[in-house]
């Protein structure tokens, strides 16, 4: 096998389309991603964010991407009238043989769930459900749920043994022990 040279050292330099590049980055491709395509290394792909053109194409992508996104996710919240086909001559909507009209874009329904992940997400709502005790004070814990328990318990029993007559009370053992 054939030594390098200082001049290969590091293999050939390869040459990145920068206008691909931006249109993969509008796509979010990650930089494993983009190094698939351009057929090197993410450290390749890492390595070249330091050229201030590669960056740029870099981020203005990413950027383009998100604002993509964003405008499908506003529509999609909103929802959109159907368009059809219009006859330039007439100015009459276009229909087909059996005189239905000719969709140019479909309609989009409101999407709710859409509406409720963007107000949370960029007006900052939230789900919250909040609790408050009696007059709207802080809601009473009972730490003794065990003792709470078993005396709802021995009531019941109680109640059953006055119907069934054989019915014995729960016991309660000291705590720590088991019943």
């Amino acid at each position: 096998m054939p030594k390098k040279t200082s001049e290969n050292k590091r293999g050939k330099r390869i040459s990145i389309d920068i206008q691909l590049l931006e249109d993969l980055c509008a796509m979010q491709c990650t930089d494993d991603e983009l190094a698939a395509v351009f057929k090197c290394t993410s450290t390749t792909i890492n390595n070249r964010k330091r050229n201030p053109d590669f960056k740029e194409a870099y981020q203005r992508g990413k950027l383009r991407g998100k604002v993509s996104l964003r405008r499908l996710m506003w529509r999609k919240a909103q929802g959109q009238e159907a368009e059809f086909l219009i006859d330039s001559e007439t100015g009459k909507i276009v229909r087909d043989d059996k005189s239905r009209p000719i969709l140019k874009m479909p309609g989009i329904t409101p999407d709710t769930t859409m509406q409720i992940w963007l107000s949370k997400n960029l007006l900052g709502y939230a789900d919250r459900v909040e609790h408050t005790g009696q007059g709207g004070g802080p809601v009473e814990v009972n730490i003794d749920a065990k003792g709470k328990l078993l005396s709802l318990l021995n009531i019941q029993a109680a109640r059953d043994g006055e119907k069934e007559g054989d019915q014995q009370p729960v016991k309660t053992g000291s705590p720590g022990t088991p019943l």
